[in-house]
């Protein structure tokens, strides 16, 4: 939105644009889709493997020989002229410990990032309001600055008419333009720091630093009534806080049984496996393999 030649920026707007430019934040969106990855990785190991072969073979010439019998010689060939070969298999892994161990520990991986993303969420968002706030509050600031000194101004007129007039001694003029230059600092400090304020908004959003917005901030009820007690509010903060999160997810993978490696592979690991299906055919013969069974102990 736009007022006159000046772009307007609200709250919400100001939090997207901090989101969507924060290098922090893109990074843990990132570390979750290659959490996810890693899921779909561990996962791999527990679903069935099957492979398929296939083969073909033409005879220009097939082997032959001679058998002479009585008075005339016959020949024989052995072979097909075309020959051709397939094979499916399939093997499923009934129980693998490593394999589903590691399956765990992705997915705990996996909630452990996104706590960290939720928690760099939450602090782009706080620094997001934070200087979107600032902006406005040092405004606001010099406003009433400003109008202290208009009424300064007003004063230091007043006194004057008065002081030509008779009224007032050269003491209270002397006064009321003490008064007004005692508050010309104060602006000119008020002035500078809403530079300085919106330059840093800048910078955080990714924009010019000389850009100019105006800022439009919803009206909010600050006040502290109908707030939980702080007993409560701490409560919650261990609870739902990203951090705290994030913490628990790392004790939990701390607390993974003894004797298992940092990837989930155990020192000594079992693993029992069926596979079935090993078909072969050539020309018009057809062979079916089934049973293909095998057991498995590693010790590393």
């Amino acid at each position: 939105p736009s007022l006159g030649a000046q772009t307007v920026l609200t709250i919400e707007q100001v939090r997207d644009r901090a989101l969507r430019q924060n290098r922090m934040y893109l990074q843990a969106l990132e570390n979750i889709t290659k959490a996810r990855s890693e899921v779909t990785s561990a996962k791999a190991a527990v679903l069935p493997d099957i492979s398929a072969s296939g083969s073909y073979s033409r005879n220009f010439m097939l082997p032959s020989f001679y058998v002479q019998a009585d008075t005339q010689t016959i020949k024989f060939t052995s072979g097909f002229n075309n020959q051709f070969g397939a094979g499916l298999s399939l093997q499923q892994s009934l129980f693998d410990y490593r394999a589903f161990q590691a399956l765990s520990i992705a997915r705990l991986y996996k909630e452990y990032s996104q706590a960290q993303t939720d928690q760099v969420k939450a602090a782009v968002i706080y620094n997001a309001d934070q200087l979107f706030y600032s902006v406005i509050l040092k405004e606001s600031q010099l406003e009433v600055v400003q109008k202290e000194y208009d009424a300064a101004s007003l004063n230091l007129d007043d006194v004057e008419k008065k002081y030509r007039q008779g009224v007032v001694s050269e003491f209270e003029l002397l006064r009321a333009r003490v008064e007004k230059s005692n508050i010309e600092p104060q602006i000119i400090q008020a002035e500078s720091a809403v530079r300085i304020a919106r330059k840093e908004l800048n910078s955080f959003l990714v924009y010019n630093l000389d850009q100019e917005f105006v800022l439009q901030a919803d009206p909010d009820d600050t006040s502290l009534a109908g707030l939980p007690p702080v007993e409560a509010l701490v409560d919650t903060a261990l609870a739902l806080r990203p951090e705290m999160l994030a913490a628990d997810y790392l004790k939990s993978d701390r607390r993974r049984p003894r004797g298992t490696f940092p990837n989930g592979k155990r020192r000594f690991g079992h693993q029992l496996a069926v596979g079935i299906g090993q078909i072969h055919a050539q020309r018009e013969r057809v062979h079916l393999l089934v049973g293909r069974y095998s057991a498995e102990h590693s010790d590393f």
